[in-house]
C-alpha cells in the first residue's frame, strides 16, 4: 500500500503526539479520493433501513427520532 510506511502525527492545542503508521486511507489531495469515498459509502443508505441517511459530497449525516431510551442506543 501507498500509506502503509508513512507516519502520521496530530498537534491539538501545541502539544504534539508521537508518529504512528497510517494503515488505511488515501492521501489528503489524491485526486481519486472522492471517487474511492463514493464507491465505498455508494451502498450505505440502502444497508441502514432503522435511520435516515442524508448524504452530499464527503458528508453523511445518520439520523432518526428517539423517542426512548432504546432508540437513542440503537442509533
Amino acid at each position: 500500500s501507498y500509506l502503509h510506511h508513512l507516519p502520521q502525527k496530530v498537534t491539538p492545542l501545541g502539544s504534539t503526539s508521537m508518529s504512528m503508521p497510517v494503515t488505511s486511507g488515501v492521501p489528503q489531495g489524491f485526486i481519486l479520493g472522492p471517487i474511492l469515498f463514493l464507491l465505498y459509502v455508494n451502498d450505505l443508505p440502502d444497508a441502514i433501513s432503522s435511520s435516515t441517511i442524508a448524504t452530499f459530497a464527503d458528508d453523511i449525516k445518520l439520523f432518526q427520532c428517539i423517542s426512548c431510551e432504546a432508540d437513542g442506543f440503537f442509533l
